[in-house]
């Protein structure tokens, strides 16, 4: 079977189109009228060029009328007709691209019009793939300056019921669809130099692969100056980019900065008008020298 048709990607975000690779597993499902089963697979280049595939292997081959079904990621605990996959609770945005794993595919079926038999070697038939889930584009800017240039460690959204973590989808059902999440909360890890811009033209953008519908959440953005949280609704579509715009002056916002000090071995006992330490209690910077400070509290 090869997996899809050109272009053959596992994701796409705008113009960066994510690939299958040599050596990646996809989940298989076969189902005939004496039986059902799943397994998985290793892509493999069969022919050279674009054309990558995959081997089935069953002992009766495939009746006229049985169909296939794939999923990527592969995932063994799958049963029946009923594939168990997952949008990764913890994701990761590097330099020039996020994880392509946090996007989950499913096929659509392939019905035999004749009677697969064992042992064939030619291609067999193609099996479409369409993502399955949503992806929120977080557009993150200030007007206000005291904002700017604050670089972005991560975005996190909770909400009070399944965004994301394993769930399953039933091939057989009607109509499929992402059905048993298991994680109420989403984070992307940003792992680049995305800081918050003056201006939304401007504004540094964060992915996150997430459960498609409407969600009512607390989205959480960490930098390393703050902590900005506030309560939105995403309505978010499968295989769609939805933008979010976040901007940090919006007064809905609670600001909770992360102020650092560092004190040489002479500072003065006395601090912020009558808060005292004495100056050993204070590290480097580096170390343990962070204390949290409620906005106003000095």
């Amino acid at each position: 079977f090869s997996v899809s048709k050109a272009p053959l990607t596992k994701s796409v975000l705008e113009s960066d189109a994510i690939a299958f690779e040599e050596g990646d597993r996809i989940g298989v499902i076969a189902v005939t009228p004496e039986k059902t089963w799943n397994t998985t697979s290793e892509i493999y280049n069969a022919e050279g060029g674009s054309n990558l595939s995959f081997k089935l292997t069953q002992k009766r081959g495939i009746e006229a009328g049985g169909k296939v079904f794939a999923h990527f990621p592969a995932n063994a605990a799958s049963e029946g007709t009923t594939a168990t996959l997952s949008i990764p609770a913890e994701q990761t945005q590097n330099e020039d691209t996020f994880e392509s794993d946090a996007m989950p595919l499913v096929s659509l079926p392939f019905e035999a019009d004749a009677t697969l038999p064992t042992g064939r070697k030619q291609l067999a038939g193609s099996l479409e793939m369409t993502a399955i889930g949503a992806i929120a584009q977080f557009e993150i800017y200030s007007t206000f300056p005291g904002f700017a240039d604050q670089q972005i460690v991560s975005v996190e959204l909770t909400a009070q019921s399944g965004i994301a973590g394993d769930f399953t989808w039933d091939f057989a059902a009607e109509s499929p669809a992402i059905a048993n999440l298991t994680a109420t909360s989403v984070k992307t890890t940003v792992n680049t130099t995305a800081s918050v811009a003056a201006a939304k033209a401007d504004a540094a953008k964060v992915y996150m692969v997430l459960a498609p519908g409407e969600h009512t959440v607390t989205a959480k953005v960490t930098t390393t100056e703050g902590i900005y949280s506030k309560t939105v609704t995403i309505s978010a579509e499968a295989a769609k980019i939805t933008p979010v715009e976040i901007n940090l002056e919006d007064t809905e916002w609670t600001e909770a900065k992360i102020y650092r000090y560092k004190f040489a071995a002479e500072a003065s006992d006395e601090l912020f008008g009558g808060l005292t330490k004495s100056a050993g209690f204070f590290t480097d910077a580096t170390t343990a020298a962070e204390k949290t400070f409620a906005e106003g509290g000095f």
